[in-house]
């Protein structure tokens, strides 16, 4: 009844609808609609090679066409409504990643053979225009400009980011460097620059606007922020970004896959490998996050995010095989595309608001997703539909103040926080939603409990008592030992009780203890000892020795007489006597 009431006070103008959630839940994949090949072959053997990327195009008119990259290096042209599709062989590696120009049917790739490629699609097929050749190491991502039909840049795994301009060098087969920033996810270490690795490699890049690109890397965990206006190549340093953005996280993976921007440039949307979704405020370059979006598994750089077209709703490929979907004002997946056997990595979103959506995993397939009338009603796992995860209602609908609403029971409606955390609240917020219950949980006893009878108890409702659910769980458990009841576990009795060491100074003052203690024992032969004249040394105003106090431990180990009557003298002729004269002289 919500939505039929939602409905109808849209219809009177009382209220908007500002999700669909109902509609996404009948998201379904049909077998037709399920592929195994970028393109149906007759007479083929083997199978296609996983699909690394998959984008659908921006021009208004063409946003049903969508390009799919594979590890063959092979492009493949697709139509959704007429499944008709052709492909084409561009580079002699593995496509990483593929952009589609904003306002024309142009689309540029990303390959390992540490080129990029400018596509014309038309009517004709593919041509491939130009190439352009820079970087050193294979090429992990590209992105075009939203304000330039010409301005693109790509990333690759020598760290470094470069932007390209077609205008220049229009004459030429290879494209020309326009602005290269090198070494800018390079890790920094204290007194030199760490050499290029895998772990310096730029993964996801975007343009804000036509003056400012931003980037992230693999290693360095850190999104910046570039103004292209500036020289950044410098061969001695590494280049400082305009704002960068720190690892928000508690992990030590700490790498992005992705880069997501909403349409109104506002909002960062970085996919990060500690399996969040951190949301960044661009308006404020604010380096805490705005929000976070969990509840889905990233493991590699090839799980990737797309944006719906009216920025509500977010999708993203995980590595437990299945695809999610968020609304953008709750931190825990709405659905669950379940139908992959393998890790789900690039997905798109249609522009055309058929809200028509891609999955590729490395099963070797991509499915077409739709929202269907008559969707199947199966509980399995691998049942192609979406599955509905956590009904949460929208906290903008209002309480009815008709009459007869007004003794309806009260639903409560609870929204999650704006940064929620796995600990004892969100797992308590998340049990009682999926309404997990532990009727059986167990308890400790503790010592009062167990020695107080059921009759000796004043007030038993307050006392647990500790018994078994079944008879068969009795004769499986009863024998076993107990820890918390018996206090004592089975291996404790095995090993001998290990001596305590003792340290060289405990060891040191337990042997001058006992030979103190033989010292007072034997006072039968006389020591040869120094004896001093303690009234002596007290009179003496112009000594400048220290005095012994009369109660210092070290009396113990010397045997002083104190008499005021006469001098000090040595009894035995290998002691020195000492006069008040030769002290005060000291």
């Amino acid at each position: 009844m919500s939505v039929v009431q939602n409905f109808i006070e849209q219809q009177t103008g009382f209220s908007k609808w500002k999700n669909y959630d109902f509609a996404l839940k009948r998201l379904c994949c049909r077998e037709d609609e399920n592929f195994s090949r970028i393109v149906p072959y007759s007479n083929a053997i083997a199978p296609d090679p996983p699909i690394f990327a998959c984008k659908f195009s921006h021009l208004t008119g063409y946003q049903h066409i969508y390009a799919l990259a594979n590890e063959e290096g092979k492009v493949a042209i697709c139509n959704k409504d007429t499944k008709s599709r052709c492909a084409y062989t561009i580079h002699n590696n593995a496509i990483f990643d593929i952009a589609w120009m904003p306002k024309t049917t142009k689309l540029v790739t990303a390959s390992g053979d540490h080129m990029a490629a400018l596509l014309d699609v038309g009517q004709n097929g593919v041509v491939c225009e130009r190439m352009f050749q820079g970087h050193k190491r294979s090429l992990k991502t590209v992105a075009c400009c939203t304000d330039a039909d010409s301005i693109f840049a790509t990333g690759s795994r020598d760290g470094r980011l470069i932007v390209w301009d077609t205008r220049v060098g229009t004459n030429e087969f290879f494209g020309v460097t326009d602005i290269l920033i090198p070494l800018s996810h390079v890790q920094r270490v204290p007194g030199r620059l760490r050499d290029v690795s895998a772990s310096s490699s730029v993964t996801g890049v975007i343009f804000k606007d036509s003056n400012t690109i931003i980037s992230c890397g693999a290693g360095d965990g850190i999104i910046k922020v570039w103004d292209m206006r500036k020289t950044y190549y410098s061969l001695d340093k590494i280049p400082t970004p305009k704002y960068a953005f720190p690892y928000s996280g508690e992990t030590l993976r700490y790498g992005y896959s992705n880069l997501l921007m909403n349409s109104n440039g506002t909002k960062l949307y970085a996919s990060c490998l500690d399996n969040v979704i951190y949301v960044y405020n661009l308006a404020t370059c604010n380096p805490k996050p705005v929000m976070k979006y969990m509840g889905h598994k990233n493991s590699t750089y090839y799980v990737k995010t797309s944006l719906s077209p009216d920025n509500k709703y977010l999708l993203s490929g995980s590595s437990d095989h299945n695809g999610y979907i968020w609304n953008i004002e709750n931190s825990y997946p709405l659905l669950k595309l379940s139908g992959h056997d393998a890790e789900v990595t690039c997905v798109s979103w249609c522009e055309d608001m058929s809200n028509d959506i891609i999955t590729c995993s490395d099963d070797l397939s991509h499915k077409i997703w739709r929202i269907c009338a008559d969707v199947p009603n199966l509980q399995l796992e691998n049942s192609n539909r979406a599955v509905e995860l956590f009904s949460v209602v929208s906290p903008f609908r209002k309480k009815k103040t008709t009459k007869s609403h007004l003794y309806a029971t009260k639903r409560k409606y609870e929204v999650l926080d704006a940064f929620p955390t796995f600990d004892n609240d969100a797992l308590a917020l998340m049990e009682k939603r999926t309404k997990v219950t532990t009727p059986n949980k167990r308890k400790l006893l503790t010592a009062i409990d167990q020695n107080i009878t059921n009759n000796s108890d004043p007030n038993p409702s307050k006392r647990f008592k500790f018994t078994f659910v079944t008879n068969e769980i009795e004769l499986l458990l009863g024998n076993l030992p107990n820890f918390v009841i018996d206090g004592s576990a089975p291996h404790l009795n095995m090993s001998p009780v290990k001596i305590q060491e003792r340290d060289w100074l405990t060891k040191l003052r337990l042997e001058r203890l006992q030979l103190t203690n033989i010292e007072d024992l034997s006072r039968s032969s006389p020591s040869k000892i120094l004896k001093l004249d303690h009234c002596s040394a007290l009179k003496s105003k112009k000594s400048d020795a220290p005095i012994l106090p009369t109660k210092s431990p070290l009396l113990k180990y010397f045997k002083i007489k104190s008499n005021p009557n006469q001098p000090c003298r040595a009894k035995s002729p290998n002691s020195i006597s000492i006069s008040p004269q030769s002290q005060s002289s000291q």
